[in-house]
Formats: structure tokens, sequence, C-alpha cells
């Protein structure tokens, strides 16, 4: 776009996600530093900064991972570029964590932190297996001990909504139309058990508390593609802030 001689640019939907991604990011940040430090955690109309942040981070998903299954040639293709975003930087991530930083922090004798079973076990975290999260004398003094790359917990919900993401649309391909149904079907299906569960009127374990709790909020992404409501949204941090505490802050 052009004015008096000068060009502007007009900003893409993908440095509005960029941005989103960024501000979520900053809120995960700020919302661990103050678990690491036991300094109170900041609240925004009654909800946490860490949850509201991951929320941000799966809608966003469920909309761009339907998008990108609706783009892929195949399955295999599709599972090949969800294999990449993740594994990849997950593996590094934790091989630095147990062979660089762990040594180097450790407040046990250096064999003693590599005869320990548990700095192996921590190596499980590179395929999304949730065997051990601590690192032997690894922050051992911190006001929240041990914990280390806490906020990886996430991905295992995330990559399972990946594989979850073409069985759904598998299922629903002869409906046509109806699908959109199926979807607003499954996604208000999450959200009251969600809701049950939060509520405490039928309280869930944790894990499967987490489980509906986020598999809620991506497949609110995937509503927003496929009732096309993101052409009404004027920006992706609008879309995922409204749906946050219109219909999922109890």
């Amino acid at each position: 776009m052009s004015s008096a001689g000068k060009t502007y640019s007009v900003p893409s939907r993908d440095n509005n996600i960029n941005f989103l991604r960024f501000i979520a990011a900053s809120l995960v940040i700020w919302f661990h530093m103050a678990s690491l430090l036991a300094i109170p955690e900041p609240y925004i109309m009654g909800q946490g900064l860490g949850p509201i942040a991951v929320n941000i981070f799966f809608v966003l998903s469920g909309y761009l991972i339907a998008k990108s299954w609706t783009r892929s040639s195949s399955f295999g293709s599709y599972l090949i570029r969800r294999i990449a975003r993740i594994f990849p930087g997950l593996a590094v991530v934790i091989l630095l964590s147990v062979f660089v930083m762990g040594p180097i922090v450790t407040s046990l004798p250096l064999g003693d932190y590599f005869a320990d079973a548990g700095t192996w076990k921590y190596l499980s975290l590179i395929v999304l297996a949730p065997i051990s999260n601590v690192l032997p004398g690894v922050f051992d003094a911190n006001p929240l001990p041990y914990a280390v790359n806490g906020s990886l917990w996430t991905l295992r919900y995330e990559f399972l909504a990946y594989l979850l993401t073409p069985l759904l649309y598998a299922a629903t391909k002869k409906l046509c139309g109806g699908r959109k149904l199926v979807f607003v079907v499954v996604l208000a299906v999450l959200v009251l058990v969600h809701f049950l569960s939060y509520s405490g009127l039928y309280p869930l374990p944790k894990v499967l508390d987490n489980l509906f709790r986020l598999f809620a909020y991506y497949m609110a992404g995937v509503a927003v593609l496929e009732l096309g409501l993101d052409k009404y949204c004027d920006s992706q941090f609008r879309m995922c802030m409204h749906i946050h505490f219109r219909f999922f802050a109890y």
C-alpha cells in the first residue's frame, strides 16, 4: 500500500500469529518465574497467566494444525511435519539438560549424578514418556525444588492432538455439511466434561482433567477454522482471548 510516495506493508496473518505466540510465551515465562521464585502468581480476571498462555497455544494449535491437515497430501507427509516440529528441538533440550546443564549445577558429585538412575530416566522425555522430570541434585535448593523444564508437560497432549486430528477428519469425511455439527458437538462435550471437573461436581484425575481442558481449547481452534469464524476476527489475539474468557473461564 502506498501513500504520498511512501510504501506501507500490510501486517499479515502470520505476523498476528507470531505476535500472539510471543505474548503467550512471555506469559509462560512470567508464570514460571513467579513459581520458581516463590512470589505471588499474577492473575487476569481470576485466571493464572500460565494456564491462559497454555490455552492460547492450544487454540492456535487447533486452528493451525487443522489447516495443515486439510492441506496435506497424505497422512505420512502430515506426520513427518508434526514429528519434525516437536522432536528435534525437544531432543536437543533434553540432551543439553542431562549432559551439560545437569553436571554443571547439580549438588551431587559428578560420579553420583551419572550413577543415579534418575539421570537416565530423564532421557525418556525425548519420546514424551512421563517417567521422570527430575534430575538428581539439580535445582534442589530452589523455592520450587527439582523443577527442570517443567513447561514440557504439555507436549504429550499436543502431540496426541496432532495424531487425533486426522482421525477426526477421517471419521467425518462423508458427512460433508454435517462435519461442522460433529465438531461443535465434540467441542461441547469436551467443554462440559472440563466444566464438571473444574467446578468440582465430578472431579477427574489431574491427567484426565488436563486432557479434557487442553483438548477443549484445541477443538475450539479447529472449530474456528471449520466454521469460518476466523474471517470475523481482526486478529488471532482477539479470537483466542474471546474464546478463553467467553467460553472457558469459569
